[in-house]
Order: C-alpha cells, then sequence, then structure tokens
C-alpha cells in the first residue's frame, strides 16, 4: 500500500504492483482493526467499479482484506546510520 487516506466514514487505499496503481476504498469503520499504515503488504478483493474521480477512472470496493506482511517501523539503512553516527 503506497498510500492511506482516511476521510470520516470512507478510507481511500493506493495500491501499487508490478503492473501500476490502483485505487481501493471501503467503510473505515471495516479496516479499523487491521491497524493498516503506509507501506504494509495487502491482500485485497472487491468489485471494480467506474468512477471518473478515480485515478486511472476506476477503483476497487473492498471486499475482504488482510495483512501480508507489515511495514518496517523505520527503514534498514535508518537503523544503520543511526548506529554508524552514535559510534564514537
Amino acid at each position: 500500500m503506497v498510500r492511506l487516506r482516511v476521510l470520516g466514514k470512507t478510507t481511500f487505499l493506493i495500491m501499487r504492483d508490478c503492473s501500476g496503481q490502483a485505487q481501493c476504498v471501503a467503510a473505515s469503520e471495516a479496516l479499523r482493526d487491521l491497524h493498516l499504515k503506509s507501506e504494509d503488504t495487502l491482500e485485497v478483493e472487491g468489485r471494480v467499479r467506474l468512477d471518473s474521480r478515480a485515478p486511472g477512472g476506476c477503483e476497487v470496493e473492498i471486499v475482504s482484506a488482510r495483512v501480508l506482511n507489515r511495514a518496517s517501523p523505520e527503514p534498514a539503512f535508518y537503523r544503520l546510520w543511526r548506529r554508524l553516527v552514535s559510534t564514537p
């Protein structure tokens, strides 16, 4: 997941894979228990619908979603950089 936008009762997820990006939409309450954050890896099932406001002219209405892998709290290179900087 590239981006997460919660707008009241509706949540928008911008998903990315090797073929490009897709906007997915669901009720915020339906996704609340997943505790999503940007760069989490998700499996999403849903229905594609035309919507001129969506990037690419269509979006996926999420029927089910599950987290496959959580994003790292901080990038590995940042942890290495902090170790190098804090070493006397």
